[in-house]
């Protein structure tokens, strides 16, 4: 149970973007290409809130009002957003800021680049690949004569 409250967090306040600033909610959403839509609902001060995140657009809709009620304010990227029950609201996503070209790795350091389809293997280099370390017999015992 502890480890889906972790995933649920992590998808959440990750990409859901969400933080708790004391007297209201603040969103700042963003998915990565690989996912498509993102749709959580949580409960804060008595109210169900549901928000769905596409590549382009985060909606905000409260299931639920206040006991009196009244409206829910939140942040969406920065900008106020105040929502009445059963009224959704869809805002665009703000466009990524350009960052620049990937910088440089040091020498020697540069990751490798995986094919489309080619599977994920454990790879040793300068010491010699996983095979070698693998046909290498166990040494049993400290390698020099303890001394006493």
């Amino acid at each position: 149970m502890a480890a889906l409250a972790g995933v649920w967090l992590a998808l959440v306040m990750g990409f859901g973007g969400l933080r708790d600033h004391g007297d209201e909610l603040a969103f700042a959403p963003r998915l990565p290409a690989a996912l498509t839509r993102l749709t959580f609902s949580l409960r804060w001060r008595g109210c169900r809130l549901q928000v769905t995140v596409t590549g382009d657009t985060a909606t905000y809709l409260l299931r639920d009002g206040t006991d009196d009620g009244g409206e829910v304010s939140l942040r969406h990227h920065g900008t106020p957003l105040h929502l009445r029950p059963g009224h959704p609201c869809r805002l665009p996503l703000p466009e990524l800021p350009d960052t620049g070209p990937e910088p440089a790795a040091p020498p020697g350091r540069a990751p490798r680049r995986r094919t489309a389809g080619q599977p994920v293997t454990a790879v040793r280099t300068a010491r010699g690949s996983a095979a070698e370390a693998a046909s290498q017999p166990a040494r049993s015992g400290p390698a020099t004569p303890a001394r006493g």
